[in-house]
């Protein structure tokens, strides 16, 4: 699925409270004053006021209360909501926004924080972004050494044999490793490394030889 159906997807409404929103926002006569506000706005601001769905100046503010005052009047709804559909977005909506996890490190994992209302769908749109907070985490491998088997095992079966770090190494480098069919382009050190990393807490590393 491309990433445009995944936002279309997820920014579609999903409660009755949310319809009533989108239809609202949607209604030709609240998007003819957007529009007005719109053009108004893109004086003083250039964009960040409905990227992140507030005013971001007196400026702006400015703008924002003057035409909040005018549909509060008009659809007799609150000025928060006046607010938030001026400021409506159909890829940065406000129930899209209300679904959208919040994702934080913490420590040497992340804390993901999810509504009321968050689907699935929504946890995906964000999947980019977990993953890229993922990479910055203590002890992320990635799929550097992903394969069919396991390169750790492998080179743990040789050492039980007797065979050297640098002796496997070299039969890793040619394609040879017995029971690993994965990459090849690993460094002697970076090799050795990956295998302790691995394996530490599981096995006695100080009992194999280092070279």
């Amino acid at each position: 699925m491309s990433m445009k159906n995944n936002v279309s997807s997820s920014s579609e409404p999903v409660t009755p409270a949310e319809y009533f929103l989108r239809d609202l926002f949607m209604d030709e006569d609240f998007v003819a004053i957007r529009k007005e506000f719109n053009k108004e706005l893109r004086q003083v601001d250039l964009g960040l006021s409905q990227l992140i769905g507030r005013s971001t100046s007196p400026r702006s503010e400015k703008v924002l209360k003057k035409y909040s005052k005018i549909v509060s009047e008009q659809f007799a709804i609150t000025d928060d909501v006046a607010r938030k559909g001026l400021l409506h977005h159909k890829y940065l909506s406000l129930w899209s926004r209300k679904r959208t996890p919040s994702i934080e490190v913490d420590g040497d994992s992340l804390l993901i924080r999810i509504g009321a209302n968050t689907r699935l769908a929504d946890i995906r749109e964000s999947w980019s972004h977990i993953h890229s907070l993922q990479k910055e985490l203590p002890g992320y491998e990635g799929r550097k050494y992903t394969s069919s088997t396991s390169l750790a095992y492998a080179i743990h079966k040789q050492l039980l044999r007797g065979v050297s770090y640098a002796d496997i190494h070299k039969e890793y480098q040619w394609g040879r490793l017995e029971g690993y069919s994965g990459s090849n382009n690993s460094q002697y050190n970076d090799f050795v490394k990956h295998y302790k990393d691995v394996v530490k807490g599981l096995v006695e590393t100080s009992s194999f030889p280092n070279t």
